[in-house]
């Protein structure tokens, strides 16, 4: 029994440095080449800590910003995509603003895609 855990325990530590080798290999691949874009909702402080922690310079984030109504006639216009509207609640709730203490761009996504586009292009650069 006791070989069967350090077996498992072995197993799971090669998973584990295999698992950074990768990420480190991810991160240089995304310094060589100028940076990375992730999209994601990132709607709490936790989340975008993690997602910093993995940097290999401090992330811009990018805080799409628009009115209830907006986001939601936005969902109502897809089709056949996978988050339902019903969850706009949850995530609305769970969404905590971006801190002082980050460094975000503020976007107003009011507008259509393409502007938005160019309003993150522009902010980014």
């Amino acid at each position: 029994m006791r070989r069967n855990n350090e077996i498992r325990r072995e197993r799971e530590e090669r998973e584990k440095e295999r698992r950074r080798r990768q990420e480190e290999r991810e991160r240089e691949r995304a310094a060589a080449e100028g940076g990375a874009v992730i999209a994601c909702s990132a709607l709490k402080r936790i989340y975008r800590d993690h997602i910093a922690k993995g940097c290999l310079t401090p992330p811009i984030f990018i805080h799409l910003h628009a009115p209830r109504h907006v986001i939601d006639g936005r969902l109502a216009a897809r089709a056949n995509h996978f988050f339902d509207e019903s969850l706009l609640d949850s995530q609305m709730d769970s969404l905590e603003m971006p801190s002082h203490d980050e460094i975000y761009r503020l976007i107003d996504a009011k507008a259509d895609i393409d502007s938005v586009y160019e309003a993150i292009c522009k902010a980014l650069s």
